[in-house]
């Protein structure tokens, strides 16, 4: 059902590229010869095998022949075409650019009450974004969220915005002066005047913005790799849209805004200085209570400032939970799902949770490889409405799933979110917040020294789940052959009806004695018995 029911159903939802499946069994057909008949007949065991690959041989994407000619099994996608799929991207950008569009000239038509103003500065926001797609493409910078999720509409905006209404200001006294309608040479005149006047206005702000983000690019590691993308596609945004505004949008000016031109405040204008003139004469002419004033507002936010968490980037509330839990190396696929289970049970038994599923291993076609003694527990909790009294904050909870966890012997995990810990992995190659790298050639003096430096770890304040990374550990099975004069048989051993030998906690080295009687067929069974019983 797992394979051949869910799989495929979740597959077809638009926008899922593929479903893993991990876990469940794999359907096998089960061949028991008969040694007997095999000998009677004069077939091996490795000539029936190979008998049975050639008649279950199933090959996808072939062809089919008929009447001469070849036809090519193929699956019919839903995307057909490197058009259909352009397209697509194509109707998804032009979408978020048209909702953005629409909003930025409903805004600026309410403050300048001039549509064809509101409509120039709107026009300077598709050229910056294809520049900005250039220097992407020349920088190496792939477009995702947080790459693009920097372009701010009003950021790009704001220089065009200050020379379309100065110019149109000035287009309104000068065809007051004049007692008529401005031609177009008359209007072109106004435009480069306005816009030299503004030049020492809209570069003296466009510096301040590209200051304030310029630091961000000496960002090194998790940090720099996370805002880096972003600072550069912003900057080379802001310095396209500061070239339009002091070229495209003086000239765009005086070629769209012509025939009669007033200027006057719009009403939303008109009403904020109506209520705001009062308040401006009374602080002229009484200034001392009004500085008194915002000292003390300015005293009593530098108080509550010290009272409020700080953190150079604040943590997306993703509103679940991820445990990535570890344990021994040598913790089996299956004693993992026991262990996993059981941590679920656990888990479940607080009244904030609302459901607990596990993952453990990894799935056939899997772009995240984890060992089988590796899990990732998915938490689920409810709405905070729905928490108990006393519980109200995430960390509350994380404490109360650790000590809920406690009596589950053989396990260690991280508590942290699940986006959180793929970004973190992706990006650092660790799971955690924080992680110390070590370099070195010699494995053994590298775990001493990491035992210290997690000792160090472990005494920060507000460090938690400090631990050293797994690297050696895994036990292993190893049989070596004694060399002389009687060499064994090793054929016997690898023939089906042998055992399989279990691994222990440490290192085994096993010689096998040359034994004629391990050769017999009638005999492997108990060889192979009395050997696993010498192991253990």
């Amino acid at each position: 059902m797992q394979n051949w029911i869910v799989r495929p159903q979740l597959r077809t939802v638009p926008g899922v590229a593929d479903v893993d499946s991990p876990g469940g069994y794999v359907k096998q057909y089960v061949v028991e010869p008969d040694p007997a008949k095999l000998t009677a007949y004069g077939i091996s065991y490795g000539e029936l095998g190979e008998a049975l690959e050639k008649a279950n041989l199933s090959v996808g994407a072939d062809f089919i022949q008929r009447s001469g000619e070849s036809y090519m099994v193929r699956g019919d996608a839903r995307i057909r075409s490197a058009d259909e799929i352009l397209r697509a991207v194509i109707a998804t950008v032009a979408r978020n650019l048209t909702e953005g569009a629409l909003l930025v000239i409903a805004i600026l038509f309410l403050m300048l009450g001039n549509w064809r103003a509101a409509l120039i500065a709107t026009l300077v926001i598709p050229l910056p974004l294809l520049f900005s797609a250039s220097g992407m493409n020349v920088f190496k910078i792939s477009g995702n969220l947080m790459s693009l999720g920097a372009l701010d509409f009003g950021l790009i905006i704001d220089g065009a915005v200050t020379i379309v209404d100065n110019t149109l200001r000035r287009m309104a006294e000068r065809q007051q002066h004049e007692g008529r309608i401005l031609n177009l040479q008359e209007r072109l005149e106004v435009a480069l005047r306005s816009t030299q006047e503004m030049v020492c206005p809209t570069v003296y702000g466009q510096i301040v913005i590209l200051l304030v983000f310029l630091p961000c690019l000496t960002f090194q590691g998790v940090e720099g790799k996370m805002f880096s993308p972003m600072v550069i596609t912003l900057m080379l945004a802001l310095a396209s849209a500061f070239v339009l505004s002091l070229t495209f949008v003086p000239a765009m000016t005086a070629l769209m805004i012509h025939g009669h031109i007033s200027e006057k405040e719009v009403p939303a204008v008109a009403k904020t200085k109506e209520a705001y003139n009062p308040w401006l004469y009374r602080a002229v002419a009484r200034p001392w209570p009004f500085i008194g004033a915002a000292v003390g507002v300015f005293v009593l936010c530098m108080v509550a400032f010290n009272f409020v968490g700080r953190e150079f980037m604040p943590m997306l509330d993703e509103q679940n939970l991820n445990l990535s839990s570890v344990r021994i190396l040598s913790t089996s696929i299956d004693k993992s799902g026991e262990l996993d289970l059981l941590i679920e049970r656990a888990i479940l038994t607080l009244p904030e949770v609302k459901t607990v599923y596990s993952k453990a291993g990894t799935a056939s076609l899997s772009a995240d490889p984890m060992p089988p003694n590796a899990s990732d527990n998915y938490v689920i909790l409810k709405p905070k409405k729905d928490w108990p009294d006393g519980v109200k904050t995430k960390e509350q909870v994380i404490q109360r799933i650790r000590k809920a966890t406690d009596p589950v012997v053989g396990n260690f995990h991280d508590a942290t979110q699940p986006i959180e810990m793929r970004f973190n992995e992706l990006i650092g190659g660790v799971r955690s917040d924080v992680a110390v790298k070590l370099y070195g050639e010699d494995l053994g003096q590298m775990t001493a020294t990491a035992d210290q430096i997690v000792k160090v770890l472990r005494s920060v304040p507000g460090a938690s789940d400090a631990r050293v990374a797994q690297t050696e550990g895994f036990p292993t099975f190893d049989i070596k052959f004694r060399s002389g004069r009687h060499r064994p048989r090793r054929a016997p051993v690898a023939q089906p009806g042998g055992c399989r030998v279990g691994t222990r906690s440490r290192r085994d080295h096993i010689a096998l004695e040359p034994h004629h009687e391990v050769a017999r067929p009638g005999r492997r069974a108990d060889a192979c018995q009395s050997l696993v019983g010498w192991a253990r």
